[in-house]
């Protein structure tokens, strides 16, 4: 709540291991929207799920009715290379995770 004449508290009284501390209402809503796709497709759907090693976290992972099988969906909306797009698919790979990349501008990435 804003005081008069003051500024808005920037920590909206979030913990610091709140995922959602440095994320953007756009990129939430994307992560959301991705979640109730996968659902609608029959699939399980959990927002921000971290490798055991922490070297990834998928912001929606998919992982069908008998476990067999996850997928990664990354909603990029910052700008990021080819090749960093690349060396995040290959962890995923890794641990045998199959990846979309969800990306709303007009042009892929360069």
């Amino acid at each position: 709540m804003r005081e008069q004449g003051g500024a808005a508290p920037q920590d909206l009284d979030r913990p610091e291991s709140c995922e959602l501390l440095n994320e953007s209402w756009e990129h939430h809503m994307l992560k959301l929207e991705m979640a109730g796709a996968i659902r609608t497709a029959g699939w399980f759907a959990t927002l921000e799920v971290p490798a055991e090693d922490g070297s990834w976290r998928a912001d929606a992972m998919a992982s069908s009715t008998d476990g067999s099988r996850r997928m990664a969906w990354e909603a990029q909306l910052s700008p990021i290379t080819v090749d960093d797009i690349a060396a995040r698919t290959d962890r995923y790979a890794k641990e045998g995770i199959r990846v979309c990349w969800v990306h709303p501008g007009a042009r892929p990435p360069q």
